[in-house]
């Protein structure tokens, strides 16, 4: 296995050289990073009012964004599977994928807006998984 790797680490092409022993593992993560911070310690410095506090009142608040995607994205299951439950399972699921990537789309795209001051934290954070649940509640309407 450790030739492979040597072998592998220094393929070589007519143009291109392509050192792999340089590249570091994803491992090693600033300690200053918001992503590895608990939810305490992005509260004390969202409450703190230095620099940085707007960014980790983002960060507190997509998680719970994303905790409550779960909820919304249960909620359209029902319409998806009654709406596509038995002879096309297959459009079923291209739709999942599609609504899925949309959203993670949307959901960055938010936050790049609050990250330049454009939108507040909050609305950023939020806002795709509201107009999700509407989404869903008007599918769930439609199929009464």
């Amino acid at each position: 296995a450790m030739a492979l790797f040597v072998f592998v680490s220094r393929m070589q092409a007519a143009e291109l050289t392509v050192d792999l022993t340089a590249v570091q593992s994803s491992g090693n993560v600033p300690t200053g990073y918001l992503q590895t911070e608990t939810s305490a310690s992005l509260w004390a410095r969202a409450q703190s009012g230095k620099p940085g506090g707007e960014a980790a009142w983002l960060e507190l608040q997509s998680r719970l964004a994303m905790a409550a995607a779960c909820l919304v994205f249960a909620l359209l299951a029902g319409p998806v599977v009654l709406r596509f439950g038995r002879g096309q399972s297959l459009l079923g699921v291209l739709i999942t994928i599609i609504v899925v990537f949309v959203y993670y789309v949307v959901m960055l795209w938010l936050r790049m807006l609050a990250n330049g001051g454009s939108l507040p934290p909050v609305v950023a954070a939020h806002l795709q998984n509201a107009i999700l649940a509407l989404g869903a509640l008007v599918a769930i309407w439609r199929q009464r």
